[in-house]
């Protein structure tokens, strides 16, 4: 299973953007051996998905969930790979959790792209390739090429992937509070 998290439309260079993801997950669809969970954003507008998955025909649809309460998380840990845009933090959790990803290299929203981020996951840019490279990822899933460098991003970002960051942000309200009395 893949779960495909878009960026919210709203922030995306127009609606392209999303027209562009229906490409992609139209492909995903076309082959059977795809199932994916299409999870957008909170603050997505979910009739234009509802919209736009009535277009695929039975089969399509039967192979494609569209998740709106599931929380990010759970989805993340039940998938094979992670599927997002636009330099989702999706991605970095995805990392955490051990599961590959790739990102659909899309038009980039300035505000949103992060160019240390694009480099950190494997990109797709063509909608007809998008079914190879999922094989060809899932078939290596710990992304050794980009390992390193993860964990490096994890390290300076997220300080801790190992579950401590409560006991280090103790430690340093405990130090504050020492060095107050």
């Amino acid at each position: 299973m893949a779960v495909l998290r878009p960026t919210p439309g709203s922030f995306t260079n127009s609606s392209k953007n999303r027209d562009q993801l229906f490409a992609y997950l139209d492909k995903l669809l076309l082959d059977d051996r795809f199932e994916v969970t299409l999870r957008p954003h909170p603050n997505e507008e979910i009739a234009w998905y509802q919209k736009k998955i009535s277009m695929f025909n039975r089969d399509q649809r039967s192979r494609l969930t569209l998740d709106t309460e599931s929380n990010i998380t759970s989805l993340i840990l039940d998938c094979d790979i992670e599927v997002s845009m636009d330099s989702c933090t999706t991605a970095l959790e995805s990392w955490i959790a051990g599961k590959p990803t790739v990102d659909l290299h899309l038009d980039r929203h300035p505000l949103l792209s992060n160019p240390e981020l694009d480099s950190l996951n494997q990109r797709c840019s063509d909608p007809n390739s998008i079914t190879d490279l999922l094989i060809r990822e899932l078939q290596k899933p710990s992304q050794e090429e980009f390992s390193q460098l993860r964990k490096q991003h994890l390290e300076k970002w997220c300080n801790s992937p190992s579950g401590n960051s409560s006991e280090m942000v103790a430690i340093a309200i405990e130090k504050c509070l020492k060095n107050s009395t």
